[in-house]
């Protein structure tokens, strides 16, 4: 994952804007969504009633606030990438060159993953 965020802030724009690895990081002040810390949710409380999560208003669950979703690397945000499939990250990580691509086939039971 740092790999990806450093990627992210490599890119011109976020450099332009000054941003550094630690606002692609939903857990940290700067890049996440202040409104649900970064949780993409948010608790509301219901009394005499089970506590019910609903999906972040401000950020629509992607968890990061809407100038960091600006930043795109191969047209994609973080947010987006992290929303990918496995197979789909996958593609998309060993187009970026963080990885190398897979040498031999996975094991069937991976395919698991996907579901």
């Amino acid at each position: 994952m740092d790999e990806i965020r450093a990627l992210f802030a490599k890119t011109k724009e976020a450099q332009i804007r000054g941003y550094g690895v630690g606002r692609f990081s939903f857990n940290v002040k700067g890049g996440r969504c202040e409104k649900c810390q970064g949780d993409g949710e948010i608790k509301i409380e219901m009394h005499f009633l089970p506590d019910i999560m609903v999906k972040c208003d401000s950020c629509k669950g992607q968890r990061y606030n809407a100038q960091t979703l600006e930043i795109k690397y191969k047209g994609k945000s973080i947010a987006d990438v992290l929303d990918m499939s496995v197979d789909e990250a996958l593609k998309y990580i060993i187009s970026m060159g963080v990885v190398a691509p897979p040498t031999r086939k996975p094991p069937e039971r991976s395919a698991l993953l996907n579901e």
